[in-house]
């Protein structure tokens, strides 16, 4: 497959094409990066995929037991009552919403969204409270391009 040839102001135009309620509704960007001959054949230890299975096996049963009473399947398809309930913030990801939400002139939707993704985060990690960092790594998973965060 050819590489791409395109500048960077052509790619940047071509991707503002889609309008900012359509990039609104996706819950993730993830940035795919070439991989080098070094990264494929070094000897550093990665999580296998067994262990990253695991892992989202017991993020599943987590959220499993915490919808058991609802209608509700996963973090994702929570509703507003149910973000409001199970994604609380401590003081530090509070304030870090608050500034995001000012900075990247997040939406309403987009709010409720990086919450829903911070609440999976933690359950990845099998922590019942979210902390700042899940909401930092939520944040980044919002970043559209270039380190923009791009929903209106």
């Amino acid at each position: 497959m050819d590489k791409c040839r395109c500048t960077y102001r052509q790619i940047v135009k071509y991707q503002n094409r889609i309008s900012g309620p359509i990039l609104d509704r996706i819950d993730l960007f993830v940035r795919c990066e070439e991989i080098g001959y070094e990264a494929l054949t070094s000897n550093s230890k990665e999580e296998s995929s067994a262990d990253i299975r695991k892992r989202v096996s017991k993020a599943w049963e987590i959220q499993k037991e915490r919808f058991v009473q609802s209608t509700t399947l996963f973090n994702g398809r929570m509703n507003k009552n149910e973000v409001e309930i199970y994604c609380k913030l401590d003081g530090e990801g509070q304030q870090l919403m608050k500034e995001a939400f000012s900075v990247f002139q997040l939406t309403g939707r987009s709010y409720f969204k990086i919450l829903k993704v911070a609440r999976t985060i933690a359950d990845l990690e099998g922590s019942y409270d979210i902390k700042s960092r899940h909401v930092e790594e939520a944040l980044y998973f919002r970043q559209k391009g270039e380190g923009r965060v791009k929903v209106r």
